[in-house]
Formats: C-alpha cells, sequence, structure tokens
C-alpha cells in the first residue's frame, strides 16, 4: 500500500467511527431524556399524592381543634 492508500484508509475510518460515536450520542441522549421525564413525572406524582394526604391530615386537625374550642371545659 502506497501513503495515499493508507490516508484514504484513516480518513474512512475516522469519518466512520466519528458517525457511528455521533449516533451512539443521539441514541444515549434520547433514553436519558426518556428516563428522565419518567423519573420527574413519577416524582411529581408521588408528591402531589403526599401533599393531597398532608393536606387531609390538616383538615381533619382544624375539625378536631374546632370542635375542642367550641366545648366548654
Amino acid at each position: 500500500m502506497n501513503d495515499d492508500t493508507i490516508q484514504d484508509l484513516k480518513q474512512f475510518i475516522s469519518a466512520t467511527v466519528h458517525q457511528e460515536i455521533a449516533g451512539l450520542e443521539e441514541r444515549l441522549e434520547n433514553k436519558i431524556d426518556s428516563r428522565s421525564d419518567e423519573i420527574l413525572s413519577a416524582i411529581g406524582d408521588t408528591t402531589s399524592d403526599r401533599f393531597d394526604s398532608v393536606e387531609e391530615d390538616v383538615k381533619n386537625l382544624d375539625t378536631r381543634v374546632t370542635r375542642l374550642e367550641s366545648n366548654p371545659a
């Protein structure tokens, strides 16, 4: 093989590797974005459920305090 052929082969290999890496980067970014969306959605759902539970507890406590305040001791 002469030097021109070797240089062409090096360029071909470099371009092929670069394309493969770019494709992998894009797939990885998409997968990370998808998983991040799933995780954030799950956190949001759990947080919302917990806040609903806390809000109900506060309402119950408020009702109990109101009843205690209205009963003469």
